[in-house]
């Protein structure tokens, strides 16, 4: 890794080298989502602005198109039990595909929608999609439109991409409103936030949390039900794209239209990672944790989430970055060691 430090020594700003580096899934246009098989496995789909669908397989090293879409495919996601995998267009069309076979056994009544972003129910029975303005519900197999119900604005830029299969969270000319999949009923929120913040985008995710962006472009983040404020994560200079919990629970994870993407600490509001110049418009985690991938930006990319470093004094980090490397810093320019002098004892 090439580890930068930045004024104050507090602020890390990672880059990965290829060595460390998993290539996956090779678009033709940029890389828009990213959903892992459940139960832990490597294989994913990816959905794309070439308007495909993508499958890889971790252990054949390659991907195969399941399915061309006539615009920008918005999303997918697998059901929790293996079964069934979706996918949405930004044209508000909705497929189904079997996961064992990958071919498709059901294409849903366009929505009307620019984007459709699709996830199943916790307990693989239903498939949601959200729309702007209209939720849609349908039953999974059979494959029928069980009820729609009217819905504020959700994220949509990108999306969450641990979305919640138990809520919807969105934002209405009433105030922030939930949707509680399990009964069909909407219930308005009051959350904690300070005087005149307005927000302008929301979504629920997996972890039982909720989080919005102001007009400001911080985050604020809240335990569902308690709606206890978790974090106010102040940093993007533009729209959120996508946003996730870590698996753990301590991390929360962000990407946006400013080109970073940002590992945040939720008991300081600190982040952790920073990485920039990004064009990546998703982030996703493994299931254990252990790695997160992006885009670079047409290409699937994996690297090590290790935070291991964070744990050292950052004199002694720069000292044994140095001695690595046999580089010295000097100044703001980079030297041999061997062209250094020696430092002087204070």
């Amino acid at each position: 890794n090439l580890v930068t430090l930045d004024s104050r020594a507090e602020q890390w700003l990672w880059k990965t080298s290829a060595g460390l580096r998993r290539f996956g899934t090779t678009h033709v246009g940029l890389v828009q989502s990213v959903s892992f098989a459940p139960g832990g496995s490597s294989d994913y789909l990816s959905t794309g602005w070439d308007r495909t669908l993508r499958y890889w397989s971790a252990s054949k090293k390659r991907s195969e198109v399941v399915a061309t879409f006539g615009s920008t495919v918005w999303n997918a996601d697998w059901s929790p039990d293996g079964k069934y995998f979706a996918a949405g267009s930004n044209n508000g069309a909705v497929r189904i595909f079997a996961a064992d076979t990958r071919r498709e056994v059901a294409s849903l009544p366009k929505i009307h929608s620019i984007f459709s972003t699709v996830f199943f129910s916790g307990d693989s029975r239903r498939l949601f999609v959200m729309g702007v303005p209209m939720l849609y519900e349908y039953s999974i197999p059979g494959f029928r439109l069980l009820s729609q119900r009217p819905m504020g604005v959700s994220n949509n830029n990108g999306g969450a991409t641990a979305q919640s299969r138990t809520h919807v969270f969105s934002l209405t000319p009433r105030g922030p409103e939930l949707i509680d999949l399990s009964t069909g009923k909407t219930l308005p929120l009051h959350l904690k936030a300070p005087k005149g913040v307005k927000f302008i985008s929301c979504a629920a995710l997996r972890g039982n949390t909720l989080y919005c962006q102001d007009r400001a472009l911080a985050l604020y983040v809240y335990r569902y039900p308690s709606l206890e404020p978790i974090a106010t994560l102040a940093g993007h200079t533009d729209f959120i794209a996508s946003a996730r919990l870590h698996p753990k629970g301590e991390w929360f994870l962000s990407s946006a239209d400013d080109r970073t993407l940002r590992v945040w600490d939720l008991k300081s509001g600190r982040p952790l990672l920073i990485f920039t110049d990004m064009g990546s418009q998703f982030l996703q985690v493994t299931e254990d944790g252990r790695h997160l991938y992006f885009s670079d930006p047409i290409q699937v990319t994996g690297i090590p989430l290790d935070l291991s470093l964070q744990q050292m004094d950052p004199g002694v980090l720069l000292e044994k970055t140095q001695k690595m490397a046999g580089l010295c810093l000097d100044g703001v320019h980079l030297k041999p060691a061997s062209l250094c002098s020696p430092k002087k004892s204070p």
